[in-house]
């Protein structure tokens, strides 16, 4: 059995939880989803996808790459969401996709610290090192589970992704505008560090500044990376810390 894990990752969490499975697994190969498009997937028997939630939802950049994916009926499929409060529709979100292929689909969701500081800051330390600590366990039943073939329940959304169902919509509709209003101050140094972390290559340099397009799928990566926290925006309220996951270094993600 050969195996892939696609994962998109902007703090670390998703990544993090990917190459624990991954190493679970005998040392599977793991790749970046952007880069899905590139890689001829009919050689792997089995091939996971490791994402976040986004307010209830699978990341567009998620579904779009696995929309052109040409998965084969003989396949197996794991999919993996890491989040902080709801796992809303993102196990769904990607599944009526990838049913079109025939494949058998397993589902797995992990429990992470949140990181869109647009809302709230980091979570207490201890909340982190709990649920850090907890995903690694989870990984390595997950690595099991795929090993084993063992068949798991569709996920559908919880209660708290129907109740806010509509505003969740509402506020995924807007991440690319949203965005576009990221700025730098003036302690911003250029390091470029945020271009190049940035998994959608939405960031550019225009006249000397830095400048945010309309791809944004709102990971937090620029923003909670920036090693001068030089990054804001009209929605940052000032005091709120910062999280990238502990065990990730920036050269794992660019």
């Amino acid at each position: 059995m050969n195996g892939i894990i696609f994962y998109f990752s902007g703090t670390g969490n998703t990544y993090a939880v990917s190459k624990e499975i991954a190493g679970h697994l005998g040392g599977w190969e793991l790749a970046k989803l952007t880069e899905a498009h590139n890689c001829d997937v009919s050689r792997y028997d089995v091939i996971g996808f490791g994402f976040p939630v986004y307010y209830i939802h699978a990341p567009d950049i998620v579904l779009r790459t696995i929309e052109q994916l040409k998965l084969l009926p003989s396949q197996r499929i794991f999919n993996v969401i890491t989040y902080g409060s709801s796992y809303g529709y993102a196990l769904s979100d990607v599944r009526e996709i990838q049913k079109k292929s025939g494949a058998a689909i397993q589902e797995f969701r992990v429990k992470m610290p949140g990181n869109y500081i647009l809302e709230y800051g980091a979570f207490p330390r201890q909340i982190q090192k709990s649920r850090i600590a907890n995903s690694k366990v989870t990984a390595l039943q997950i690595a099991k589970a795929v090993l084993e073939e063992r068949r798991t329940k569709e996920t559908g959304p919880n209660v708290i992704a129907r109740i806010f169902k509509h505003s969740g919509d509402n506020k995924a509709v807007a991440f690319r505008e949203l965005g576009q209003q990221f700025y730098t101050t003036e302690d911003c140094n250029r390091c470029m560090l945020c271009a190049t972390i940035c998994p959608m290559s939405n960031i550019k340099t225009q006249n000397g500044s830095m400048v945010w397009q309309d791809k944004c799928q709102q990971c937090m990566a620029c923003i909670q990376w920036c090693p001068q926290n030089a990054i804001l925006h009209p929605s940052l309220k000032k005091g709120r810390k910062r999280y990238t996951h502990p065990d990730v270094i920036k050269e794992q993600l660019t």
